[in-house]
């Protein structure tokens, strides 16, 4: 018998005659169940062929990755059966494409693959750490703690982008709110008091003629304008999805003023909390800093990362690139360079990331209290002050005709 109880008989020997059924399997125990994951490399080529078949598909968003992590866990540390688990969450999913990956990860289960192989390879991708951290699960045996793990790194990941795109979202409202005022304003409310100014342009000022101006050039030629509006949006769209506009936006992403410090700290503790989870599960440093450049977000620190990977492979520090750039602070990089010395890196890390988050959190609120004034001064001046050029004729019209 082979390694995984096949026959591993040789072509020169006579046939055996078929084995009788082996009896069944006692029920396991809840240490056994909560780390009992499949490793027979067998394969049923049927199921696993419909998985494939499948094609890439809708990616897993973080927080249906949670829900799969926290309900896995409880059910594998209750006793329940991968398979039986696995099942389970198929048949209570409430989305479709949920059901889907998990129906074709059961499947690849069935068929002999490990958890995190066949997570990996499921055509719904799944967040690249939520493989890893289970295959270093699988190799230590604690699959419902790492699940718990996988579960808070995600959930904590998802607020944290909730929180900046909350702080982005107000100024973005703000401007496309501005932008239909000013479109009111110059296609509607213009023409209307443009019938009261008629035979009184010499009385009209300056700001109320070039207001006039721009509502007649927009109302001539609107067709004109929109469809050089929509080039140029489908235009920007396509450069911004380009290689050159995304390295363009990770740079405005660090070094706009106000938000700037926000970005920086998002990457930094998004980073820092990866390696430092990845390392406390079991992975290697080298992996861990590969799984960071994945999810790093920005192009500049995955530059960065290449380099600690690369330094880390020529036998060099992981802190040796964080002390010479400015994406982090020599504070941060000081910190990595004593976990290295004294073995507790996984620890240093996770509290580099707590730090971050913190600092984070109050970043947001100080830009967030920084744009509402500013956005209500710039949005208030713009519209007050075209309301003002269309209602200063009105008052010079009025002493006109008060004093004949």
């Amino acid at each position: 018998m082979g390694r995984y109880g096949q026959s591993t008989a040789s072509a020169h020997q006579p046939a055996r005659p078929a084995a009788r059924p082996a009896p069944k399997a006692a029920a396991p125990s809840r240490q056994a169940a909560s780390q009992a994951v499949p490793v027979l490399h067998h394969a049923d080529p049927q199921p696993l062929a419909r998985s494939r078949s499948w094609g890439p598909k809708r990616a897993m968003s973080r927080t249906d990755t949670v829900e799969i992590a926290v309900q896995l866990g409880v059910m594998l540390d209750a006793g329940v059966p991968l398979t039986q688990a696995l099942d389970g969450l198929q048949a209570q999913a409430g989305k479709p494409h949920v059901r889907d990956a998990m129906q074709a990860v059961l499947e690849d289960v069935r068929s002999g693959s490990d958890l995190s192989t066949a997570v990996a390879r499921c055509p719904y991708p799944f967040p690249p750490i939520f493989s890893q951290l289970l295959r270093a699960a699988e190799a230590t045996g604690a699959m419902g703690p790492t699940l718990a793990r996988a579960a808070d790194y995600l959930q904590s990941e998802v607020d944290t982008i909730r929180r900046v795109r909350a702080a982005l979202a107000y100024p973005a409202v703000m401007m496309f709110l501005g932008l239909v005022a000013m479109v009111v304003i110059f296609g509607f409310l213009l023409p209307r008091f443009e019938v009261m100014y008629a035979g009184r342009q010499a009385m009209l000022p300056l700001p109320t003629k070039i207001a006039l101006g721009i509502s007649h050039f927009l109302r001539a030629h609107w067709i004109l304008l929109a469809s050089t509006a929509s080039v140029l949006i489908v235009a920007i769209v396509l450069y911004f999805r380009s290689s050159h506009g995304r390295m363009m936006i990770d740079w405005l992403k660090l070094h706009c003023p106000l938000i700037n410090r926000m970005f920086r700290q998002l990457y930094v503790s998004r980073s820092f909390q990866t390696m430092g989870a990845m390392i406390q599960a079991g992975v290697t440093v080298p992996e861990a800093v590969r799984l960071s450049r994945d999810v790093a977000g920005n192009r500049y620190f995955v530059q960065l990362w290449d380099l600690a990977g690369a330094n880390l492979q020529a036998g060099k520090r992981l802190a040796d690139p964080l002390f010479a750039t400015n994406l982090v602070s020599k504070t941060v990089a000081q910190l990595v360079a004593t976990g290295e010395r004294s073995g507790n890196l996984a620890i240093v890390m996770q509290k580099i990331a707590a730090l971050c988050e913190r600092e984070l959190q109050h970043t947001i609120k100080t830009v967030t209290s920084l744009l509402e004034p500013l956005m209500i001064v710039i949005l208030g001046g713009m519209v007050g002050g075209i309301v003002m050029t269309i209602l200063l004729p009105v008052f010079r019209i009025a002493r006109s005709v008060g004093g004949h």
